[in-house]
C-alpha cells in the first residue's frame, strides 16, 4: 500500500514539475511578447510625432507662404 502511495507521490511531483518548466516557458513566450509590443509602440509614437510635426510644418507653409500668393493674385 505504501509502495502505491509513494509511486503516486512520485508521478504526481514529476507532472508538477513538468507543469512548472511549461508555465516558466509561457511565461517567458509572453514576457517577450510585451517587450516587443512595448518596443513597437514607442517606434510608432515616434512616427506619429514625426508626422505631427511635418504636418504643421506644412499647415506653416500653407498659411504664411501659398495663402499670400493666392490673396495677391500671384500665382499665375
Amino acid at each position: 500500500m505504501n509502495d502505491q502511495i509513494d509511486i503516486k507521490l512520485i508521478n504526481l511531483e514529476n507532472h508538477l514539475n513538468k507543469l512548472e518548466g511549461e508555465f516558466l516557458e509561457f511565461r517567458y513566450d509572453i514576457d517577450r511578447q510585451i517587450e516587443m509590443l512595448d518596443s513597437t509602440k514607442v517606434v510608432h509614437r515616434d512616427e506619429i510625432n514625426t508626422l505631427k510635426k511635418k504636418y504643421k510644418d506644412l499647415r506653416d507653409v500653407w498659411d504664411k507662404t501659398v495663402l499670400d500668393i493666392i490673396r495677391k493674385g500671384e500665382h499665375g
